[in-house]
């Protein structure tokens, strides 16, 4: 049993398709080249966020400890006046 005979218009076919799902290829590499940097100054800015948030909190923290002293303070200062 033969193979049947190759067309040459067969092949150029297939060179021509070749050709554009190489072209294809790097379309979609450029892209997935942009997302991928997007992607990673997301990331980035997350973790900055991240710690800013942080620091806002440690902040708020800080003077909710502070005005809560202040507080003890003048009421043991109103409290010793009075007696």
């Amino acid at each position: 049993m033969s193979l049947p005979p190759v067309k040459s218009g067969t092949l150029n076919d297939v060179d021509i398709m070749i050709k554009n799902l190489s072209r294809m290829m790097s379309v979609t590499d450029k892209y997935n080249s942009k997302f991928t940097a997007a992607f990673d100054k997301l990331e980035a800015d997350k973790i900055s966020y991240s710690g800013f948030k942080s620091q806002v909190q440690d902040t708020d923290y800080a003077k909710t400890a502070s005005d809560l002293s202040q507080n003890q303070i003048q009421k043991q200062s109103a409290v010793s006046v009075l007696t």
